[in-house]
Order: structure tokens, then sequence, then C-alpha cells
């Protein structure tokens, strides 16, 4: 091989090593180009994720439930599809009155965390509503399964059992609250009642004592006793307590409507979904990919 052969032979393999080298030195630079963009977006996804939460809680403490499911689902939409977003979803979607919705939202929180005690009693909620009480008590089963100290799941069980007019069972998981939290007024006016209405007023008046005992200032409780006293043949305890109670202005009590459990459970919910709000937000999760909440 002359020379010249061997020259244009080394040219060429140099040149074949450069090009090689600058293919490497591409790849390498569009890594890091792409790494810096999804640092970026990342940043970006974050701030935009928290803003949608505040707003969509502002959305629902404010009433406009339709607007706070919204929120939610643009953060579903671009990736932020943790269990914890489809459980606060579904709470409201619940306060919104679309029980089917929220069931399907928690069906998808579970799908992913099979023993999310949250997803479990927001569903049972929403069965409730429905009528479904022994579904809504299975969900309330497992909740109680997972935690026996999970109050909320108790206070909801027991007003279903009353509900369905199973005294001793309802009776049964107000006491449990009680050995839980002894003295709380809301279980023992609750208790009564289901003492009042499975005849059995002695206990009730006993129940109601003790919370007026603890709570002198609600003055619905008197007008509960008071009722008690009527039923028993004491006429004049109960005009005393009928006096006491007058005039009843809710908002006057520390707690308004005690006798109402639809706003008791409300309460319930409200506070439940603040809770899990908190954790959804302090989480933090990055995006993945997304689910379809109705399957």
């Amino acid at each position: 091989m002359g020379l010249e052969s061997i020259a244009r032979c080394l040219a060429s393999q140099q040149r074949l090593q450069w090009g090689a080298l600058l293919a490497d030195l591409t790849v390498a630079a569009r890594l890091v180009a792409d790494t810096i963009i999804s640092m970026s977006q990342a940043k970006l996804n974050d701030r935009t994720r928290a803003l949608a939460l505040k707003r969509a809680s502002e959305h629902h403490e404010a009433g406009r439930h339709g607007e706070a499911v919204a929120q939610y689902d643009s953060l579903i939409q671009n990736g932020f599809a943790s269990p914890e977003i489809y459980a606060v979803r579904a709470v409201c979607k619940q306060s919104w009155g679309d029980q089917y919705g929220a069931i399907a939202d928690c069906n998808t929180a579970l799908d992913q965390q099979p023993r999310d005690v949250f997803a479990l009693y927001t569903r049972a909620l929403s069965r409730r509503i429905l009528g479904d009480y022994d579904l809504a008590i299975r969900d309330l089963g497992a909740v109680l399964a997972e935690d026996h100290r999970y109050g909320d799941a108790l206070y909801v069980r027991a007003i279903i059992y009353a509900d369905m007019r199973q005294w001793e069972q309802a009776v049964s998981d107000w006491t449990t609250l009680l050995a839980m939290f002894p003295g709380d007024w809301r279980a023992l006016h609750f208790r009564a009642m289901a003492y009042r209405d499975s005849g059995r007023l002695e206990e009730a008046l006993t129940d109601y004592t003790a919370a007026i005992e603890g709570h002198p200032h609600l003055i619905n409780l008197y007008a509960r006793r008071s009722e008690i006293y009527r039923l028993l043949g004491q006429h004049e305890l109960a005009e005393k307590d009928a006096d006491h109670s007058r005039p009843v202005v809710p908002k006057t009590i520390g707690e308004p409507d005690i006798c109402s459990k639809e706003r008791f459970l409300s309460l319930l919910r409200n506070r439940s979904l603040n809770s899990t709000l908190s954790a959804a937000t302090e989480n933090n999760p990055r995006p993945v990919a997304r689910r379809d909440s109705h399957q």
C-alpha cells in the first residue's frame, strides 16, 4: 500500500472516531437537556398542584362542590392521580349529590390502596345515603379492622344500625365509643335516642343527665330530657327542663342542630376531608400515568 493510500485510511478512521465521539456528546447533551426540562416541569407542576388543591378546598368549604370536582379533574388529567386525590374528589362528589361518582372514585383509590381507611369510610357514607346499609356496614367493619379506634366509623355505623332499627347493635357501638371517649355528649345523646326508641327510657334519662352534667350550656339537651321525663310521667321535671330550654337558639349552642343525624354526619365528613387533604398536600406525589376514575 502506498503512502497516499495509508494517509487516506488513517484520515478515514479518524473521521469515524470523531463522528462517534460527536454522536455520544450529542446524546449526552440531549439527556442533560431532558433532565433540566423535566426538573423544571416538576417544579411547575408542584406549584400548579398546590394551587389547584387550595382552590378545590376553598370551593368545597364554600359549598361550590362542582367547582371543587373540576379542580380535582384537572389534577387527575395532568397526572396527579394518587389515591388521596381520588378520595378527596369522592368527598366533593358526595357533597354534590353524586353518590355513584363518589363510590367510583373510592373504588379507584382502593384499587391502589386496598386498606385505605378514608376511602372505605367515604364509600360507606355514600352507600348509606343510597340505602345500601349492609354494604356500608361492611366497609365500616373493614375500617375498624384496620383501626379499631377510628371513632368516626363507629359513629356512622351506630347511626346506620339506628336507621335499621337494630337498637342493640347501635347501643353497642355508642357504648364502645363512650369507653374510648368518656363523656362525649354526642355519643350520649345518640345512645339515649336509641334507648328511647327501644323503650329503655330509664337508660335514656341516665344518658341525657350525664350529657347535661358535662355540657350544661347545650340547652337542646334539656329539651330532649324533658321529652323522656314526659314519657316517664314525671311532668314537673319535664316542665322544668322545658322551661330551661326556651328559647332554643341553635347558634348559641356549642354545636348547631345537635338532634340532627344528617348535620352530624356532615361535620364528620368535612373533618375527615380536611385531614386527608392535608395528607395529600404533605405527601406531594409526583405525576403518574392517568387512570380513568369511572371503572
